[in-house]
């Protein structure tokens, strides 16, 4: 059984995936670049403003074909640089958070029978700092619109916005 998973994740990654990104970049009239996909390893460079929503749209691709077994999840990262910096740097940095978004299920030990469980934190994804489960990605997205929405009615300031950030920080350090 483990062979035919691994070889329906192979096809999954090697077919599905390219067909995904070009409708994707059809659809959102934007580019995407996949630097680095072998093994369980996969990076795609992609705009700020479509990585959430990328993410989001991939992880509910890859939950339905898995048939929403939820001991079987990817762990991302969002990893934001300048565009002049190099490649390998970013790589770096992007495994870093990944790893951290994949060690956040320290309450169980790995004999336990909900270790791999998308409820243990293991499906989650690492974004400014913070590790965030992936089922929570739409609530991430909707926030985001409704601050954009206030924004462009100009019922909330860019400062407002920022401040509230900063008490966001404030409080995770808190914590």
């Amino acid at each position: 059984r483990i062979t035919t998973m691994s070889y329906h994740l192979k096809y999954f990654f090697s077919y599905y995936f390219n067909g995904f990104l070009e409708k994707y970049e059809q659809e959102n009239n934007c580019k995407l670049y996949t630097i680095f996909a072998g093994g369980d390893d996969l990076m795609i460079i992609c705009p700020q403003r479509y990585a959430l929503d990328l993410l989001n749209k991939f992880n509910e691709s890859f939950t339905k074909f898995v048939c929403n077994n939820n001991e079987i999840h990817i762990s991302y990262s969002i990893t934001y640089f300048k565009d002049s910096t190099p490649i390998k740097i970013v790589a770096g940095f992007s495994e870093e958070n990944q790893e951290k978004a994949k060690n956040n299920s320290r309450q169980y030990s790995s004999g336990d029978s909900e270790y791999f469980n998308s409820s243990n934190n293991k499906a989650s994804f690492y974004l400014h700092n913070t590790i965030i489960k992936n089922s929570l990605i739409d609530n991430i997205i909707n926030d985001i619109e409704l601050l954009e929405k206030w924004y462009k009615e100009e019922k909330i300031s860019m400062g407002i916005i920022r401040n509230l950030l900063m008490v966001s920080e404030n409080m995770k350090d808190f914590r």
